[in-house]
Formats: structure tokens, sequence, C-alpha cells
């Protein structure tokens, strides 16, 4: 995908290897409008320097909740070491998006009930400091960009036969 997505971390897995001490994945959202609350599109741990696990485990944990918000729309098993409020923007770049039991990013929208989508192969970017939580790339987004992919377009059914977008 040529495009990026500006998404939301709701939680964090703990690191392990030379990444103790620090997260070593995220889970990152898109935010649904109508709905008023965060979808979760990939589980995240590509793209950061040692400098940005450092910088990002400092961070959120000042934003650290006892307890998955009920805002957020994740499947039950996604469940994180450590959950944030909402309050960082992230540009992610992904090879394509798919059709998830997992992720419920733009559940609802895919044509099938109770899959959502997600990123396949997501790679962190930069952190998007000119934006808030709630201008981050919204579940009609997502549901545009992924019916736009060449290779759903061609398929009547919608249906990409890929994987589950984890």
């Amino acid at each position: 995908l040529g495009d990026s997505f500006d998404l939301v971390p709701l939680g964090a897995y703990f690191g392990k290897g030379k990444r103790t001490g620090v997260y070593g994945a995220y889970l990152l959202a898109c935010y649904d409008e109508d709905a008023e609350e965060y979808q979760s599109v990939c589980k995240i741990g590509t793209g950061f320097s040692d400098e940005d696990l450092q910088t990002l485990s400092a961070a959120l944990n000042e934003h650290k909740i006892d307890a998955k918000s009920s805002q957020y729309n994740v499947a039950d098993g996604l469940e994180c070491d450590a959950w944030f409020d909402p309050v960082q923007v992230w540009e992610i770049k992904a090879a394509d998006l798919s059709k998830s039991a997992l992720h419920r990013g733009a559940i609802g929208k895919t044509g099938e009930a109770g899959r959502g989508i997600g990123l396949r192969l997501p790679r962190f970017e930069r952190i998007r400091e000119d934006k808030s939580p709630e201008q981050a790339t919204n579940s009609d987004q997502i549901a545009d960009m992924y019916f736009d992919q060449d290779t759903v377009k061609g398929q009547e059914d919608g249906a990409d036969g890929g994987d589950d977008g984890i």
C-alpha cells in the first residue's frame, strides 16, 4: 500500500529478549465516529529503533489505565499486558489490508458478520504529534482502503481469501 494509516495505540505487550524492560509490541486501532469507539486493526512490533521503544514505553506508561476501556472494541484473544488512554497517533505503513476474524476495524462494513479488517505486515513510521486520537484514520477510511485494493476490486463477492490480518 502506498498510503499510510494514522492509528492509536491502545495497549502493549511486554518485550522479551533484548526488548525486556520495554514494550515489545503494541495493539493499534482506528476510530469509529458513529460508535465512538476504537477498533483494533493490528498488533505491531516492527519499525521501532531501540530508542523508539524506550521513548514510547516511557511516554505511554504515563497514560496507563487499570483495565481495557469500554470504548475499545478488541477481541478477547488480543488481551494486552498494559492498556492506555488514547493519547497518541502513530503513522503506520502496511503491506495490505485483509478481512479478519480477530481484528475489529470497520466491523459491520465488510459484508461478513463478525469480521473486521486488519493490517498485514504493519511497520511503525513515526508519531503524529499534529493529530489527536479522534483525528486518527477512521473505520470508514479503513473500509474504503480495503475495498480499493486491486486484489479486492477484481472479486465479485469481495472476499479476499487472505489471512486474518494479525
